[in-house]
């Protein structure tokens, strides 16, 4: 699951810095501004940034869990 969240923070930065540059490359619809690609993707990014870290496993879970597999 964190890494599906972390793929889409990639994506949303990238989005991000490319609708900074040129807002309609990013934003389909009448209003293509700086502004509305920084609400949008900066949002997804922050987010997708948070739940990546809220369902990560725990430190030490996939060294514990190959110890017991062995």
């Amino acid at each position: 699951m964190s890494s599906v969240l972390m793929t889409v923070f990639l994506l949303s930065a990238l989005a991000l810095i490319a609708g900074l540059i040129k807002p309609s490359l990013v934003l389909f619809g009448a209003r293509k501004t700086r502004i509305r690609v920084l609400a949008v993707y900066g949002s997804i990014a922050f987010l997708s940034l948070v739940f990546a870290g809220a369902f990560a496993p725990p430190p030490g879970a996939h060294a514990a869990a190959s110890a017991l597999t062995r």
